[in-house]
């Protein structure tokens, strides 16, 4: 976060037995300067100065290791600023009083855009514990960079609580866009566990408090919509969904805009056109490959694999509604082999970013079906399955073609899942290992043989034994 003049303002007067300035302490103040201006070469050269100037003090060189990192992030070198943001941290005995609380609030923020996030909330508990009474704001801060977090781990307990803490702390100290956002940190969360209620009524106090020139308006827009595609209310979710999404083609918000297009996806398939949520589709897969080679760098696999399994099942639920709707065999079948190849560029894409590759290639829709059917042996059958909100199914692959198979809800199969888990993983832990290693587990491990019956369904007669 960047506080510039919280910066001038906090632990930068100069010492009063000094009739002009230290040439480093001078330098260091340029470059924070500069790169408040957008002048980011100058900021570098100024950094470099402040560093080669004699005497410089621990102060100057912390303020310089901060622009530094700063500058290397708006430039994607994530390696420099990965070692810009270590010699700032060693630089931490320099900030003392309020400069300390301003150093912990942009650590913080810091590593979690560098994906260090057990440092990062070592460094949010330092900023609780040390500045609870006498700095409230930037504790709400910190908190703020935590609920992002917990959003990412699907820790949806976690992130309430720390947003009530966020909407508490700006409420008392006179705050109230920060209790906005507090509150839309809130209805992230409630949506999520299925308070839709509450989520609404958070959402709708953020439209309130922000304006349209601001991106939190338009994510709380998108909520609502979110929470329209849930009640079947499907023409206002699109209604509210494509203005956010112009908002955000405009101000080039990739991430708020691809969440914001699998509601236009899942609204439109809630309407009836097929069309419509393909376009929306093919934009959100441009705008991802386009996020990817912005953002790949510090993101792990297991955030990666968490993005792409969600476009996966958005992807899943229009080819299930393609497949339904097709009036010839032809186009049924066609259907079915676009989600089959839908469901394994996913799969290749989530496996690149596990093996630590660019996954971008692996997005390429190929024909997979006309590969697999060539080459099958008789009775013999491949199985790829795909996940979508709510349930599970699966594409079945024999040489006589693709059949998508729906296999229903998700509460047996999620029982399954909690009852390995039970005896896998210790209790103590935590919700991270916990959601981390529910997505690990297969289907096939999920719901055992109770998915062989719908399975044989799309098998041929010469199928008379089915295992896996």
């Amino acid at each position: 976060m960047e506080c510039w003049a919280a910066w001038f303002a906090l632990g930068t007067e100069l010492p009063k037995d000094l009739r002009t300035p230290p040439q480093g302490w001078a330098y260091s103040r340029s470059a924070l300067s500069a790169h408040s201006m957008g002048r980011n070469e100058l900021a570098l050269e100024c950094v470099s100065r402040t560093r080669s100037s004699a005497g410089t003090d621990p102060l100057s060189l912390g303020i310089a290791s901060y622009v530094a990192t700063n500058v290397y992030l708006q430039a994607l070198d994530y390696t420099s600023a990965r070692i810009e943001l270590a010699t700032y941290a060693s630089l931490e005995d320099a900030f003392k009083g309020n400069a300390r609380a301003e150093y912990l609030r942009n650590r913080a923020s810091f590593e979690h855009r560098l994906a260090e996030y057990g440092k990062m909330h070592a460094t949010c508990k330092a900023c609780e514990e040390e500045f609870g009474t006498t700095r409230p704001d930037v504790v709400a801060d910190v908190l703020v960079t935590r609920c992002n977090h917990h959003r990412l781990r699907e820790d949806w307990p976690a992130m309430i609580a720390d947003a009530e803490r966020i909407i508490e702390i700006a409420t008392q100290i006179g705050i109230p866009r920060k209790a906005a956002y507090g509150q839309y940190q809130r209805a992230v969360a409630t949506r999520r566990i299925g308070d839709l209620d509450g989520a609404e009524a958070d959402y709708r106090a953020v439209l309130d408090a922000f304006d349209e020139e601001d991106a939190t308006h338009w994510a709380a827009l998108d909520g609502l919509a979110t929470i329209d595609i849930e009640r079947g209310n499907f023409a206002s979710a699109l209604e509210r969904a494509t203005a956010a999404a112009e908002y955000e083609r405009r101000t080039d918000n990739i991430g708020y805009l691809l969440d914001t297009l699998q509601s236009v996806v899942r609204a439109n398939v809630g309407l009836g056109r097929a069309a419509d949520a393909r376009a929306a589709l093919d934009e959100a897969l441009v705008e991802l490959d386009r996020r990817d080679t912005l953002e790949l760098g510090p993101k792990p696999a297991a955030e990666l694999r968490a993005q792409y399994a969600e476009w996966a099942r958005v992807e899943d639920e229009l080819a299930a509604f393609e497949i339904a709707s097709a009036r010839t065999d032809p186009d049924r079948r066609r259907a079915a082999e676009r989600g089959l190849a839908s469901a394994v560029a996913w799969a290749g894409r989530s496996l690149a970013a596990t093996l630590g590759r660019d996954p971008r290639g692996s997005a390429q829709r190929v024909d997979v079906a006309a590969l697999l059917t060539a080459e099958l042996e008789p009775r013999t059958a491949l199985i790829q399955y795909a996940e979508y909100p709510g349930g599970l199914s699966a594409y079945v692959v024999t040489r006589d073609g693709v059949q998508r198979v729906d296999l229903g809800t998700r509460d047996g199969i999620d029982a399954a899942i909690e009852a390995f888990l039970s005896k896998a993983i210790r209790p103590e832990a935590g919700a991270a290992r916990r959601t981390n290693a529910r997505r690990s587990v297969g289907p096939r491990a999920r719901g055992g043989r109770t998915l062989l019956a719908p399975l044989r369904s799309a098998l041929p007669d010469e199928f008379d034994t089915c295992s896996t």
